[in-house]
């Protein structure tokens, strides 16, 4: 027997390789389990013959199994010295020869999106980027863009020279705000911060504003905002404002403090993205159209009066997007319900929990919203619980009185349900254009429904062996559906759904979109 060298194949191995490539090249390589084992070539072999030739291809066959193991081990080394090969030339090869305007729209697409939500290095990037080679500085300061975003972590001449090379473009600023004092370092005080800043506020599009702690005279704010309660920002169109260390009763003893953004001027103002923090503030409300608020419990024996902190949505006109948070052990105190909340001109709402929110604070707060033109509803859960299907119901009951809803998203980990989710949406959502799952059990339960739902599109991500039999006994149902011809099935398989791909191909032919 000839033996290959260290992580090669050998002889013995390689004969049933090459007879196996040959088969494939005959079949114009099509290739299957039935043509790999034609049981009719046994036929006329006399039982002895017979299992001797069994053998003989069963041993052929695990000798084509480790060859071709060791030779898909050989190719992936060689993939990884390519690539090291390949690297260094793709460099000189590959954006030395890219054109300066692509290489400008790469550097402008790094830096969009502003800086993350916390302090960070982040402000750094642009410096960085120009620091690479002579042409990436060239380009840099050729490119605004990337100069736009004015954090508050910049020393006075950083500032400045943001401020000089973004030249007439519109300006995001940044601040991150933990204390009142000076806190003896490269940073700029607020105030002069400020100063600098509001010389350009004709040319802010978007102002974040991230308060840590409490100030004992300004509340959730910094005394430098004092001197600037009349703003006029024309081009205003994103405001952030997040309250961290948030005590509510420290603010419900000082409900006449005055907000300091309370009279601004913000007549583009779109979007709004609070934390611990309402809308309730004058000017604002007219033009807005997109709204975050999330709703967090700092201290586990905070108390809060969500319903109360919602009343104000009802007055804005043109709101068309709104997402709602709650998260960090968030808790709903005993306040009476407000009426009815109508959200006119709605069309899509998000509801994201984390960690502990109790069923019956969340059906009470659903109770509420009216969404008479909803199309897109979503949820995301993402507490630990052993009866997820109280959740469930109070998020399914608020959809279920949306009449002109078409497309529902729901993402759940660590939760238990007894009910099949996925049938329970058959059952009370059957109008739906779109569903999309994501998680762990949200097709496994009881299955007692035989009526197909109308739905065009079903979504499922990150599901588990468990939940096979109920996807199989949905796709059977659509198939008795007057809408099966529109049907189409995206399956996103993150491990355990192999077994039943081919049975759900039979099904749906080209219907069946998978993706691993």
């Amino acid at each position: 027997m000839d033996n290959a060298g260290a992580g090669g194949v050998d002889t013995e191995r390689k004969n049933p390789l090459i007879s196996f490539l040959s088969h494939v090249e005959a079949s114009r390589g099509s290739i299957s389990t039935a043509s790999l084992m034609d049981v009719s070539t046994y036929a006329n072999l006399n039982p002895s013959e017979k299992f001797q030739a069994l053998c003989t291809t069963l041993s052929d066959l695990k000798k084509l199994k480790t060859a071709l193991r060791k030779t898909s081990e050989i190719i992936e080394c060689a993939i990884v010295n390519f690539k090291e090969e390949t690297l260094p030339l793709s460099l000189q090869c590959g954006i030395r020869t890219l054109p300066d305007k692509i290489i400008e729209r790469i550097l402008e697409l790094a830096c969009e999106g502003g800086n993350p939500q916390t302090p960070g290095p982040h402000h750094k990037f642009p410096i960085l980027l120009s620091h690479i080679s002579r042409r990436f500085r060239s380009l840099a300061l050729q490119a605004p863009h990337i100069w736009a975003n004015l954090s508050s972590q910049l020393s006075r001449e950083g500032l400045k020279k943001f401020l000089a090379r973004s030249r007439s473009v519109d300006l995001g600023v940044y601040i991150y705000d933990a204390s009142d004092d000076y806190d003896q370092d490269a940073r700029l005080l607020l105030k002069d911060f400020l100063k600098i800043v509001i010389q350009h506020k004709d040319r802010w599009s978007e102002l974040q504003y991230h308060r840590f702690g409490i100030n004992s005279v300004h509340g959730y704010s910094h005394p430098a905002f004092a001197a600037h309660r009349n703003l006029k920002l024309p081009r205003l169109q994103s405001l952030t404002y997040e309250k961290y260390e948030f005590c509510s009763m420290w603010e419900g003893r000082h409900r006449d403090l005055p907000n300091f953004f309370a009279s601004w001027s913000m007549p583009k103002l779109c979007r709004f993205d609070g934390r611990n923090s309402s809308v309730q503030y004058r000017g604002i409300s007219k033009s807005l159209t997109s709204c975050t608020l999330h709703f967090a419990t700092d201290d586990e024996d905070d108390e809060r009066n969500l319903h109360g902190s919602l009343e104000a949505l009802s007055s804005i006109s043109q709101l068309k997007h709104l997402v709602l948070k709650l998260s960090d052990h968030y808790k709903c105190n005993d306040a009476p319900l407000v009426g009815t909340i109508l959200l006119q001109q709605l069309v899509s709402f998000k509801i994201d929990l984390k960690e502990d929110v109790e069923s019956n604070s969340l059906t009470s707060l659903l109770s509420v919203l009216k969404m008479p033109r909803l199309i897109d509803m979503s949820a995301i859960i993402d507490i630990r619980s052993s009866n997820g299907d109280l959740i469930h119901y109070a998020i399914t009951d608020a959809a279920t009185r949306c009449s002109t809803l078409q497309k529902f998203t729901l993402e759940a980990t660590n939760m238990v349900f007894r009910e099949s989710v996925l049938w329970m949406l058959a059952l009370q959502l059957p109008s739906l254009h779109e569903v999309i799952l994501r998680g762990h059990g949200l097709c496994e339960g009881r299955f007692c429904h035989d009526q197909p739902p109308n739905w065009r599109s079903l979504r499922v991500e990150s599901i588990s062996l468990w939940d096979q039999k109920g996807l199989i006994k949905v796709v059977e149902l659509m198939a008795k559906g007057r809408h099966w011809n529109d049907f189409r099935l995206h399956l996103v398989d993150c491990g355990g759904l192999s077994p039943v791909i081919p049975k759900l191909r039979i099904l749906l032919g080209n219907k069946l979109h998978y993706e691993t």
